[in-house]
């Protein structure tokens, strides 16, 4: 996304981001929408890390985790 915005964030630009077959990401998220929220329940996780507030991305709690500062 950094790269090419989010209009560049297609599934297709994700597979050959990650070197992986075509169709790879598609099989983890069906959606573009599936996409854009992993993209950005990551990018939330990062800064959370960065802010020192531990869990993050992965933690299993969805987007922003409901939490609250």
């Amino acid at each position: 996304m950094a790269e090419s915005g989010g209009r560049g964030l297609t599934h297709r630009a994700v597979d050959a981001a990650a070197d992986v077959p075509p169709g790879t990401a598609k099989n983890y998220f069906p959606t573009r929408d599936a996409l854009v929220r992993a993209v950005a329940e990551r990018c939330v996780g990062l800064y959370h890390r960065l802010l020192g507030r531990g869990a993050g991305a992965g933690d299993g709690d969805g987007m922003l985790g409901g939490r609250r500062s």
